[in-house]
């Protein structure tokens, strides 16, 4: 505790503009709340089911983790606005430089950016670990293979459907033995008029 004062106090001599604004403890915190987004962001899809929903990017949004980001940035703001406001150049008609007012503008501007773009590094984190997971090479691989296969699996439902009421339809006038039409004979355009 005693180096944090000492760390003020020469804040407060040296740099009073940046004291005042508290943006290296600002800074401090972000930074701290960024990394803690981009470990959550790197695990929470460990579990590769959670991979095969459609747009799997929406998490962020669909889990929740929206609402820690909204509570963490609100916290963050409301606590520095009190600390900052306490000390206010303003309020106590301190003159001030256009110079010092806009390095203030922009110390303002980095802090509310900071306390805000969580949701950043919990992308970074979540593409980095389908990146290190799942390499292009391995994909690219797997992606041909899937391909190969494709020819063997029935694409459009329709006509997987007919072929199957189609056999049903055969069994059925083989047991009875009362049609003797064979379907199969059939052409295509005679089945569906």
């Amino acid at each position: 505790m005693q180096k944090i004062n000492q760390f003020n106090q020469y804040l407060l001599e040296k740099y009073p503009t940046i004291w005042n604004t508290k943006i290296v403890w600002m800074l401090s915190a972000g930074i701290i709340v960024h990394i803690l987004f981009f470990i959550i962001g790197y695990v929470s899809h460990i579990n590769p089911k959670s991979l095969q929903t459609s747009n799997v990017t929406d998490d962020y949004f669909r889990d929740g983790i929206i609402l820690i980001h909204l509570i963490i940035s609100i916290l963050m703001i409301v606590g520095w606005l009190i600390m900052m406001l306490k000390n206010n150049a303003f309020k106590n008609f301190y003159p001030n430089s256009k110079g010092k007012l806009f390095s203030q503008f922009f110390q303002y501007f980095v802090i509310i950016f900071v306390c805000t773009t969580f949701y950043f590094p919990y992308m970074i984190g979540f593409r980095m670990y389908i990146n290190n997971k799942y390499p292009d090479a391995e994909m690219k691989k797997n992606i041909e293979t899937i391909n190969l296969g494709k020819a063997f699996l029935s694409q459009d439902l329709e006509l997987y459907t007919e072929y199957i009421s189609l056999i049903r339809f055969t069994r059925k006038l083989h047991t009875k033995k009362t049609v003797t039409v064979n379907l199969l004979s059939l052409s295509r355009r005679d089945l569906r008029k």
